[in-house]
Order: C-alpha cells, then sequence, then structure tokens
C-alpha cells in the first residue's frame, strides 16, 4: 500500500488465509499481520526490486512457493486464534459481574 495511514490491510488476511505468502510493506501492523515466514516485509524505498526478486525466486522454485505457502496458512491461523482469545478476554471482562 501506498496510503500513509494504512495500518492494517485486510487484503493481507485475506491473501494469508487462502495460503498466498505475500510481499508487503513495512508500516503500521503489517509486519505484525505477516510475521517472519509468510513473505519478506520490504522497506518502501527498495519495495520493488526485493519484491520482484522473491516473486522470482518462488516462480524459480514451487518448493519455497509450497513452503511459504504452507507457512501463510499456518501463520493466519495462529493469528487467528490468538485474536479469538484476546477477544473472548475483553468479552468476559465486560460481561463478568462486578
Amino acid at each position: 500500500t501506498r496510503y500513509d495511514c494504512e495500518a492494517w490491510p485486510i487484503v493481507l488476511n485475506e491473501a494469508l488465509d487462502a495460503g498466498l505468502p505475500v510481499c508487503a510493506t513495512n508500516r503500521g501492523a503489517i509486519r505484525t499481520l505477516v510475521g517472519d515466514c509468510a513473505g519478506p516485509v520490504i522497506d518502501e524505498k527498495s519495495y520493488v526490486e526485493v519484491a520482484v526478486r522473491q516473486v522470482e525466486a518462488w516462480m524459480d522454485s514451487p518448493e519455497e512457493y509450497a513452503a511459504a505457502s504452507r507457512a501463510a496458512i499456518e501463520h493466519a491461523a495462529k493469528f487467528q486464534r490468538e485474536a479469538a482469545t484476546q477477544l473472548e478476554q475483553v468479552i468476559t471482562r465486560i460481561c463478568s459481574p462486578k
């Protein structure tokens, strides 16, 4: 994204859930969302160069792409479990008698 205030692009959630590794810029919560294994999080200055190299590497190595795809799915599932746990904790705190 090039939007200065983009903190959490939903398309990243959708891609990871679908097993698509991503190349993303380092802004907002993107590094947290993508993690260390679902694709590179790249500084904006070198984004095009690094992203092209990464996509070419995935194209040249189906095994590397498959591993990144599995990592994307696993990372998305872990992230969803953690978010569900946090939401449950918030709901419990709100709904508990004082």
